[in-house]
């Protein structure tokens, strides 16, 4: 990921997806998503999201 990458709350904060320039961004949400989908705890996907940005 690039240095440009942020992750922002969606809707009402209990989801979260990255926004920035970078090639895996639309694949790092895709994964988000189905975190989402899948029923795990608000701030497991927001620690998923963070790790994203982190690892840049």
């Amino acid at each position: 990921m690039s240095a440009d990458v942020c992750a922002r709350p969606v809707g009402d904060a209990r989801a979260f997806r990255l926004v920035g320039d970078g090639g895996d961004v639309a694949e790092a949400n895709a994964f988000l998503r189905s975190l989402a989908l899948r029923g795990l705890a608000p701030r497991t996907v927001r620690a998923y999201a963070m790790d994203f940005v982190r690892e840049g």
